[in-house]
């Protein structure tokens, strides 16, 4: 009802074995997210400006890793490796279902797949001019099949 307002969504469907495994979707009104303290903000996203934890989570949402699976997926060794898994289980997207192995917990997940999906969406700068020349290449493609 008011004359300056409005809603942000996000969300996600995740399919394993052609079968949706896990889905998730929220809007909230922009007066209620502007109200979301900084310091909040900035502990559910540090995570991810590290790109070796990035790795790590990605790694994670294929399944659960050893310590030495992780190693050889990121190149970290010990010391270097447990920080970053720390700083993943303190913000509560990784968790060690024993001893050494190490799986993507729900709000891991949810967190990663919509970052991702963000930095997808930020990274595409559409220029119209592109997209006509776009648009024209593939029309010519379709007559010279023709």
């Amino acid at each position: 009802d008011k004359p300056d307002a409005g809603m942000a969504f996000f969300g996600g469907i995740q399919k394993k074995d052609g079968k949706i495994s896990s889905s998730h979707f929220s809007g909230h009104d922009i007066e209620s997210i502007l109200k979301c303290s900084p310091k909040r903000i900035a502990n559910l996203l540090s995570p991810f400006s590290n790109e070796q934890r990035v790795l790590i989570l990605k790694t994670l949402l294929e399944g659960d890793r050893s310590s030495s699976e992780l190693s050889q997926t990121t190149g970290l060794e010990g010391g270097q490796l447990y920080h970053h898994l720390k700083e993943l289980a303190l913000a509560e997207y990784m968790d060690q279902k024993e001893r050494g192995i190490y799986s993507l917990t729900e709000k891991g997940q949810m967190a990663l797949l919509t970052v991702l999906a963000m930095a997808m969406t930020l990274e595409k700068r559409i220029i119209p001019e592109e997209v006509e020349a776009t648009f024209l290449e593939s029309r010519k493609e379709e007559k010279a099949k023709q």
